[in-house]
């Protein structure tokens, strides 16, 4: 996945505290990060068995690799131990033969292992499970000059922009809340939905073992519309990951009104956040009987379903 950071996680164990690394760091060129037990990126300085210069890790293309800088306790992926030179021993041999590496055996470098989602990774006895954190983002009402600052912030962090809503988008990036299609989309696709500063914080991380901001604190929720009343729903708290943003709609009955109907896709997100929408079921709109028809249904508790056309920016 090119779009992603690896996280590596290591649970606390002989009183270790746990330990949790996001590669690559944003502005890392290049990206490697030496692990060691006196020095590097990555000091493991209570297990004995890492060498000085133990392993070095490196992202290219979206891809973690690590090679073994010929320690003595070995380096390995999920079980198979990871060699530079090639092994002169059939069980050595066999052990690593399910590997693909990036370079023959006595490459000057050293031998890179590219390292998979869910692997188990191990460096002298100490093991890290490797997964990766897909980041997709999608904007909405990020114009003017703020779209290039936007651009910038996805490219320094390593994250994919996807212009219109797609099924692997992971962060919804907009100012102010307001009841598009994108914002509807991420409520009832339980995405958190944040406002520019969390992409420039994330952007802007300086450790390995700094998180992604938590997007759940408050200074990271986009601004409600000025005026917005308490039951538009549209406050703070709204754009927060919760199970309850996928009921967003129980209980709403819409109305489509003609002449447009509304996108088959539209129908679906209503249905999926726990509302229903039916078609106009009166008379001709422009009929005398459309008023008292639209009252009645309005009186059952029907709202109104409006398929209009949105700037793209906006959808």
């Amino acid at each position: 996945m090119p779009f992603a950071l690896r996280q590596l996680m290591k649970p606390g164990d002989s009183g270790d505290a746990p330990l949790s690394l996001l590669l690559p760091l944003p502005g890392d060129d290049p990206p490697s990060y030496l692990i060691g037990r006196k020095e590097g990126a990555i000091v493991l300085a209570n297990d004995k068995s890492i060498s000085r210069r133990h392993a070095e890790l490196s992202v290219t293309d979206g891809r973690l690799f690590i090679k073994d800088l010929d320690s003595k306790f070995g380096t390995f992926i999920n079980t198979q131990r990871l060699w530079n030179t090639e092994p002169t021993d059939a069980a050595s041999l066999a052990e690593s033969q399910p590997l693909l590496a990036e370079e023959p055996y006595g490459h000057p470098g050293g031998r890179r292992y590219a390292v998979p989602h869910g692997a188990k990774l191990k460096v002298g006895t100490t093991s890290f499970l490797v997964e990766h954190v897909p980041l997709v983002v999608c904007a909405s009402g990020v114009s003017g000059d703020a779209k290039a600052t936007h651009k910038a912030a996805c490219e320094r962090l390593g994250a994919a922009q996807a212009k219109e809503w797609r099924e692997d988008v992971t962060h919804l990036v907009t100012p102010m809340m307001q009841w598009t299609p994108k914002f509807l989309y991420a409520l009832g696709s339980l995405v958190p939905v944040v406002n520019p500063l969390w992409l420039h914080d994330a952007s802007m991380r300086t450790a390995i073992s700094d998180p992604l901001p938590d997007v759940n604190d408050a200074k990271y929720a986009p601004t409600p519309p000025a005026g917005a009343r308490a039951e538009s729903g549209l406050d703070a708290r709204v754009g927060c990951v919760n199970s309850a943003r996928a009921r967003l709609l129980s209980g709403v009955r819409l109305l489509c009104l003609p002449p447009t109907a509304p996108h088959p896709d539209s129908l679906k997100l209503i249905a999926s956040m726990g509302g229903e929408a039916v078609p106009w079921d009166g008379p001709a709109l422009d009929g005398p009987d459309a008023a008292a028809h639209a009252t009645r249904r309005a009186q059952e508790g029907y709202g109104f379903l409006i398929a209009i056309g949105l700037p793209s920016d906006d959808r």
